[in-house]
């Protein structure tokens, strides 16, 4: 992208004759709004731009919440602690659906349903060190999650010792 020196732009559109100390600062006063809308712009686009390297995996949201809380966690001695893991309630129901008899095939797939299994995917566990309990932001943690994970699909935060 652009870095564009708007003082420079701004000398160079005027013609020479004007292009004096006190008519250039005059017209980059003038041009304050518009360096005021690219800075808002080049702000938004790098936010997109963070955005865009995170996705729903597993990978990659732990990525994006231990990036995101590097510094809380580098002070506590924590990098790169916080985890993704497979949330199972312990009590699922596994079904057996009735044996299809196929010539020369005998099949029986078992169907696992949990209290909140959505899509063929498993409610997660978030769960972050015991150790920034009292200095995470968890609203913040909960809302970077909802972003970034499947809509329908549950999760908790819990803490664990690292040690």
């Amino acid at each position: 992208m652009f870095n564009l020196d708007f003082e420079r732009f701004v000398s160079r559109l005027l013609p020479s004759a004007l292009n004096g100390v006190v008519i250039r600062a005059f017209f980059c006063v003038l041009a304050s709004p518009f360096k005021l809308v690219y800075e808002n712009f080049m702000n938004f686009r790098n936010l997109k731009l963070w955005y865009l390297n995170y996705d729903c995996t597993k990978e990659k949201l732990e990525d994006m919440l231990n990036a995101y809380f590097h510094d809380l966690l580098a002070s506590y001695g924590c990098e790169g602690l916080i985890l993704i893991e497979d949330g199972t309630d312990g009590n699922e129901i596994l079904l057996y659906q009735k044996a299809i008899q196929l010539p020369g095939i005998v099949s029986s797939m078992p169907v696992l349903i949990t209290r909140n299994y959505t899509w063929g995917n498993r409610p997660f566990v978030v769960k972050v060190p015991e150790d920034v309990r009292s200095d995470i932001n968890i609203d913040r943690l909960k809302r970077l999650v909802n972003i970034f994970k499947l809509y329908g699909i549950s999760y908790t935060v819990t803490y664990y010792n690292v040690h």
